[in-house]
């Protein structure tokens, strides 16, 4: 015979855990330091008379104190709850990207010989100049202005090491320019650039995976719709860029105001 909870949702049975749990705490934790926060409150620490403490904790479970109790289990439950479903929201989320990670992988070959489109962009370096053979910041920002792009946008997938014709050209370049000369470092200069020129909130919406590929590493930036538009900090100026076509242009202050009407109504 099946157990009541075997016939429940896998979300309600966690839910109607963590809200007894959460009643539990609220009940035996968060009641009881209340009436202590109380007590030391109206009680002159030099008067401290720990045998009305103790009656008055005893107090706190009498019938007097009814409202109060069911107050105080009833807000542990609804913490307990919302802290399960914010939980459960951040493993689904974890485990979308995992799958999102590799499905991108497996048709990494398949997406580059397609070619740039409106939501696939190719940059050969982060940071190293190619032509020039040196570090060039400069090209932080094309990088930048590209996830800002894809933000006001539908999102998309920017890949880091792969040129313009599809050739896998590699961070390693990129990895001896940084303080950390590894993925990670790389990694975190990229969401440090994020923070910086986008918003430390918009972090959220970028996902950034290191892949090995013909012998060399290449970066696999997926970018999400953002939750508000994305400006490029630029000084005291705050650019507006949309990704249009296989190309990410900058819109003039008209432009920009549509756009932003469209895209994020209010």
């Amino acid at each position: 015979m099946n157990s009541p909870s075997a016939s429940l949702p896998r979300n309600a049975v966690g839910s109607i855990k963590a809200a007894a749990v959460g009643g539990l705490l609220g009940l035996l934790v968060l009641h009881p330091f209340s009436m202590v926060v109380h007590f030391f409150q109206f009680t002159p620490t030099a008067t401290v008379d720990l045998g009305a403490l103790a009656s008055g904790l005893a107090a706190s479970a009498g019938p007097a104190m009814i409202l109060m109790t069911v107050a105080y289990t009833g807000l542990g439950a609804l913490a307990g709850v919302l802290y399960a479903r914010y939980g459960a929201a951040v493993r689904s989320s974890r485990a979308l990207r995992e799958s999102q990670r590799k499905a991108i992988a497996r048709n990494l070959p398949r997406l580059i010989e397609g070619g740039e489109n409106g939501e696939l962009e190719f940059k050969s370096s982060l940071r190293w100049d190619r032509k020039l053979d040196g570090l060039n910041k400069g090209l932080e920002a094309s990088v930048v202005k590209t996830m800002a792009g894809f933000m006001n946008a539908d999102g998309g997938i920017l890949l880091l090491g792969i040129a313009d014709s599809g050739e896998v050209t590699g961070l390693e370049a990129d990895y001896a320019t940084l303080r950390q000369q590894d993925a990670d470092g790389l990694h975190q200069h990229l969401m440090h650039l994020v923070a910086s020129r986008l918003g430390a909130d918009l972090c959220l919406w970028v996902d950034v995976v290191i892949e090995p590929m013909n012998g060399h590493d290449i970066g696999i930036v997926s970018v999400l719709p953002s939750h508000r538009p994305a400006y490029v900090e630029r000084g005291t100026v705050r650019d507006y860029f949309v990704r249009t076509g296989n190309s990410t242009r900058a819109l003039n202050t008209e432009e920009a105001v549509a756009h932003i009407r469209h895209r994020f109504p209010s």
